[in-house]
């Protein structure tokens, strides 16, 4: 399956100056680039990772700081819709009431009338009244739906800052938790260096890695938490849930480089796509809408690119997809990587193979991790040596045959299967 391409003129910018001032980086995102649109989401991790995980499994301090600031402006957001629900409520109230006057003055005037024998002016003072009447009746109903608005929105904002308060207590907590281990990790790390009394300290040693490990797994409770409390203010705030997934490309644990590609996948075919005669424009199309590399403080970064994306992505379907339609904002297809990519299709082919097989690596590696064992355990159940285990998982060539691979799944008690994919039939070849 492939996919056609489209991109931001900010990300198409970005490409441009990476070809022209980082060539090896511009290399990587392309081939990056060229394995998602031939493979998709299956890549999986640690290449393609969705947005919403990313930012819960950050180093903690870091992730709470960035949590901490959204929960911040959602409090902003909710105030802010607190207020102008109270404005419109009272604007209402003095309309009512308003009317309420003129229809004490028209009952008066009606009164005068019928006892000045004016019959006429009685009868239309009372028809006016009337239409008095029925619009106070409508705005008294308004005025009972804003009133339940304003006393919802009060709940949330009460919610949200308490959510904050606790948030920003445990937080200071968990920050404390995870300095105090990564000390004693240091100290423990300088007394082995010094003396190698590393076996003689295990427990201390395991202490530390434990108050490690449980502030990383309390900071990614608390990011979900402030996630969940996004997702439940929404609707209150007439916010809709997003559009669709975002996804990152990240490519810093399988080359060194620490890059990352902001995107999405939309599902069937576009008209661009089709227009510009792409073969994989049915499966779908990558849009990619940030670019970034080898910065310090990604979190910055993410306060930034997220909302421009997610901006970029409403204005896209609002206005549809047609190629009209994207001249502001939106380029491309398929035929574009040529244009930033520093080397020839079969290079850049190539490279976007390898990192596919160094992805399937890492992810076997995953999996033996979960199942508790080390390459050297591995090894001995494969009959191998652990340094071949680790080229396995490493994709170094010659070390990730059908054959190696099936034997290194069978050693953690799995199956490999190997699928003809002929589109309409897929055949599972053993």
């Amino acid at each position: 399956m492939t996919y056609g391409l489209v991109m931001t003129r900010e990300a198409r910018s970005r490409l441009n100056r990476l070809r022209r001032d980082d060539v090896r980086a511009a290399r990587l995102v392309g081939e990056a680039v060229t394995a998602l649109l031939d493979h998709g989401l299956r890549l999986g991790p640690p290449l393609v990772v969705p947005v919403g995980a990313a930012l819960r499994a950050g180093e903690p301090r870091e992730s709470l700081d960035y949590w901490y600031r959204r929960q911040l402006t959602l409090l902003q957001k909710v105030r802010q819709a607190v207020a102008d629900v109270a404005v419109s409520r009272r604007q209402l109230d003095r309309q009512v009431t308003e009317l309420g006057r003129q229809a004490r003055r028209l009952a008066d005037l009606g009164a005068q009338a019928a006892g000045a024998g004016r019959g006429d002016l009685a009868e239309a003072a009372k028809d006016r009244w009337s239409v008095v009447r029925h619009q106070q009746v409508l705005l008294d109903a308004s005025c009972a739906d804003v009133r339940k608005r304003e006393a919802a929105l009060l709940r949330i904002s009460r919610q949200v800052q308490n959510q904050v308060d606790t948030f920003r207590s445990r937080k200071a907590g968990v920050e404390a938790v995870q300095r105090a281990g990564q000390a004693q990790q240091a100290v423990h790390d300088a007394c082995t260096e010094a003396d190698g009394s590393a076996a003689e300290d295990a427990e201390s040693c395991a202490a530390a890695d434990g108050a490690v490990a449980a502030a990383h797994a309390a900071a990614r409770d608390m990011a979900a938490g402030a996630e969940r409390l996004e997702h439940e203010v929404r609707g209150p705030l007439g916010v809709g849930p997003p559009a669709m997934e975002l996804y990152e490309l990240r490519l810093g644990t399988l080359t060194g480089r620490d890059l990352r590609v902001l995107c999405t996948i939309e599902t069937g075919g576009t008209t661009a796509g089709k227009a510009a005669g792409e073969a994989g424009a049915d499966a779908g199309t990558v849009v990619l809408l940030a670019v970034a590399g080898d910065r310090t403080q990604w979190w910055d970064w993410y306060d930034y690119a997220l909302p421009l994306a997610r901006k970029r992505l409403a204005r896209r379907a609002s206005r549809g997809r047609e190629p009209g339609a994207e001249d502001e904002a939106f380029c491309g297809s398929r035929t574009f990587l040529h244009n930033w990519y520093p080397g020839r299709d079969e290079e850049r082919h190539d490279g976007a193979a390898r990192l596919v097989a160094r992805n399937r690596g890492q992810r076997l590696a995953a999996v033996r991790r979960r199942r508790g064992l080390t390459q050297g355990q591995l090894a001995l159940r494969m009959g191998v040596t652990a340094a071949r285990v680790a080229a396995i998982e490493e994709a170094e060539p010659g070390a990730v045959e059908v054959r190696t691979l099936a034997d290194y799944v069978e050693a953690l008690s799995g199956r490999l299967e190997v699928v003809a994919d002929f589109g309409t039939e897929r055949l599972i070849l053993d």
